[in-house]
């Protein structure tokens, strides 16, 4: 029996990072009378899926090379996927990947992230993220200083939600603590290896004091020139 050979070029040794939902290019060497490819991966302790359509793929040439596009990538997270090419219609024709890749979700900070805003002291700051993919819990964390040199934690173990835009519960309220440099970090709490997902916002905000009421005067004060007044206030500081 004739039979040709295929040898995988990547992903191969070099771990590859994959976002779920994305794409990869998987690219073999064939050689020999092969005119139909199978593309599969499995991940963590898992079997092998197909990946190509039912019939094989012939690729795209790419040189001595061939490719082929992984379009949509499932939501699998792990830190431990492998590829294997073969030939379609002669499996023990076959060479598989012989790094550990890796296949993540996405966290986006929605707000507050690129435009600088300014809050009071007790207003409420609505703080949201767009995600894909099983990413597991989130921490939320705010700096004052902006460098997390000074991290407080809002939230350890916030549910991330369905894939799409969420928002924590209740709204976080401005702390007392007066500065313009205030930015919030979301991260994935306790995730394999690999699959870490963060984002901080990209604009400094602003909290201020707040003064809520003051008296007098009002609007019908009547006051003599050079006569000592009381003014009185009330505010967060």
């Amino acid at each position: 029996q004739v039979k040709g050979t295929v040898t995988l070029v990547s992903p191969d040794a070099t771990p590859t990072t994959m976002i779920v939902g994305g794409s990869q290019v998987v690219e073999w060497t064939p050689f020999g009378p092969i005119t139909l490819f199978k593309v599969e991966y499995k991940y963590d302790a898992g079997a092998y899926i197909e990946i190509t359509p039912v019939g094989g793929v012939a690729g795209t040439v790419s040189g001595a090379n061939k490719t082929w596009t992984w379009t949509n990538i499932p939501n699998t997270i792990s830190n431990s996927v492998t590829f294997r090419i073969s030939d379609y219609n002669n499996a023990t024709v076959n060479d598989a990947s012989t790094g550990a890749h890796i296949i993540k979700g996405v966290l986006d900070l929605m707000t507050p992230d690129d435009t600088p805003q300014t809050f009071s002291i007790g207003d409420s700051i609505p703080i949201q993220w767009n995600k894909t993919g099983t990413i597991g819990n989130l921490k939320i964390e705010y700096s004052a200083k902006g460098d997390f040199t000074d991290a407080l934690t809002i939230d350890p173990s916030f549910p991330s939600g369905a894939d799409g835009l969420n928002s924590l519960t209740p709204v976080w309220t401005a702390p007392f603590k007066v500065a313009e440099t205030y930015k919030i970090k979301v991260s994935n709490v306790t995730p394999p290896v690999g699959t870490e997902v963060t984002d901080t916002s990209t604009a400094n905000f602003g909290v201020r004091p707040k003064i809520n009421t003051i008296s007098p005067p009002n609007g019908t004060t009547l006051w003599n020139v050079g006569t000592p007044q009381t003014i009185t206030w009330t505010a967060n500081s």
